[in-house]
């Protein structure tokens, strides 16, 4: 709390003065990822268990072989999530009285997510799952080396007993008040 006071000349009918008081609070949390990358010319991948790729990007010039029990390909999202709180109230006293009271706040919240995209690429792509296959927010592909849109090169070779796709979406969010 602020309080002041101040005294204009020797007589006491010209006192004035002000109270406030002001509070804010304000909390952060931030979870930040980044991909790991495996540049090969050739990656084989042979498990009887189960295959998870999430956060990653795995690149081969020639072929990517993958054989597993069960696959899953996830990306990662960056998260931010903040809250800001403030509140204040004045008063303005004078020779007169109340000369002036005054009220402030307001509040901001924001909450974003950044998807990372995980992806599996190659020239040539076999991939034999014998249960099932996930993926999530990623991206298999077949392309050409050296072609910059990603065209697919019909070379992509998928076997698995069953597939789920999902989408992972940027978010953001911040009403302020």
């Amino acid at each position: 709390m602020n309080v002041s006071y101040t005294l204009y000349g020797t007589n006491s009918s010209n006192l004035s003065g002000s109270i406030s008081r002001d509070s804010s609070t304000s909390t952060s949390q931030q979870t930040t990822h980044n991909n790991t990358n495996l540049t090969a010319t050739n990656i084989n991948l042979n498990t009887t268990q189960d295959t998870k790729i999430k956060g990653a990007n795995l690149q081969a010039t020639n072929q990517l072989n993958i054989d597993t029990k069960n696959l899953e390909v996830s990306s990662v999202q960056n998260k931010h999530k903040a809250k800001t709180r403030s509140q204040g109230a004045s008063l303005g006293i004078g020779s007169s009285g109340v000369n002036s009271v005054g009220f402030n706040q307001s509040k901001a919240d924001e909450n974003s997510k950044t998807v990372l995209l995980t992806s599996m690429t190659a020239k040539q792509v076999n991939i034999n799952t014998q249960a099932h296959t996930q993926l999530t927010g990623s991206l298999i592909a077949a392309t050409d080396t050296g072609d910059k849109d990603g065209n697919d090169n019909g070379q992509l070779n998928l076997t698995t007993n069953s597939l789920s796709a999902s989408s992972q979406h940027h978010h953001n969010k911040n009403p302020t008040q």
